[in-house]
């Protein structure tokens, strides 16, 4: 049975890249350190090849040697670094050709009408693949603090630690939508919609459409509790319930086939959502930074061409 290779204890051996960087420049010039390093890194050079002395348990050096001589195990050593640092090299070259990697996370409804629209654009203009999670606000906040996703779409009052970057993308309004076929020649209203089955989200931003539609004298008939605004979409698509949902669903719907409307209890409801992102200085994340704002104006743009109707 072939045994898989395993990186020996971090403690076994402690040697730095510059400490084999040094070593393979000395293997290459044989002139000794100064001719390999400069005058000025000769001190701390022979501080590396002590460091590789200790590390491995053998002499790197002749010892007595000026200039410095590498002993066989020292030019040993440098063959197995110099194949090393091939394959570190060679790995750097193919993680540069990579497109960067952002991962961006919102609810149901703003990743389905919002986001994905939205990226088709956003990847015409820029190298970058994309990866898409979904989430609850709670949940979205967790994996920010984790470090697992780049952006976050959240409402304005989700509690976000002052460091993080945070940009308003507008307003996400609701309405309610109904089959023509259950209306029959009425129009939908505040009457109409009181005689309707409706199908509703469950614990969406803290947001009580049952109530607030109370205070408002109307009286919502709630056959069915959903997860998702997906999942309504698609009740009300079955023909036999009308449903609460994003304004931005609307373009989804045809006007042949449903009405809407957003009574005036409904701009209750309305909530500001925000681009959340954390900023790192870091090179690996600086495509983070870079790709903020034009993400932002695509998402702008976005929100507004499906609300403006």
């Amino acid at each position: 049975m072939t045994m898989a290779k395993v990186i020996p204890e971090p403690d076994r051996f402690k040697v730095t890249l510059r400490a084999l960087d040094v070593l393979l420049k000395l293997a290459a010039s044989n002139k000794g350190i100064r001719s390999a390093t400069g005058a000025e890194q000769e001190r701390q050079a022979s501080r590396y090849l002590l460091e590789l002395e200790r590390a491995f348990g053998c002499r790197i050096r002749k010892h007595g040697s000026n200039p410095t001589v590498l002993t066989a195990e020292a030019h040993e050593l440098a063959k197995i670094a110099s194949s090393y640092a091939a394959a570190l090299e060679e790995f750097h070259r193919k993680c540069k050709s990579l497109p960067p990697k952002i991962t961006i996370a919102a609810g149901d409804s703003v990743v389905n009408w919002i986001i994905l629209p939205a990226l088709k654009n956003i990847l015409a203009g820029h190298n970058i693949f994309f990866s898409v999670r979904q989430g609850g606000t709670k949940g979205l906040i967790t994996l920010l603090h984790e470090s697992q996703i780049d952006f976050a779409i959240l409402p304005q009052d989700a509690p976000l630690e002052k460091k993080w970057e945070c940009e308003i993308l507008g307003t996400y309004e609701y309405c309610i939508c109904c089959p023509k076929s259950l209306l029959g020649e009425t129009v939908l209203n505040k009457e109409s919609a009181s005689r309707l089955d409706f199908a509703l989200m469950t614990d969406h931003w803290k947001l009580d459409f049952v109530e607030k539609a109370r205070h408002a004298g109307m009286q919502l008939n709630v056959k069915i509790k959903c997860e998702t605004f997906t999942q309504i979409a698609s009740l009300v698509r079955t023909g036999s319930f009308a449903g609460i949902l994003p304004l931005s669903t609307m373009s989804s719907f045809s006007s042949k086939s449903y009405q809407w409307f957003k009574p005036d209890f409904m701009k209750e409801t309305d909530r500001k959502i925000n681009l959340v992102w954390k900023p790192d200085g870091a090179h690996i994340k600086s495509h983070v930074n870079e790709i903020a704002p034009p993400l932002l104006k695509q998402l702008r743009s976005e929100l507004t061409a499906k609300q403006n109707i």
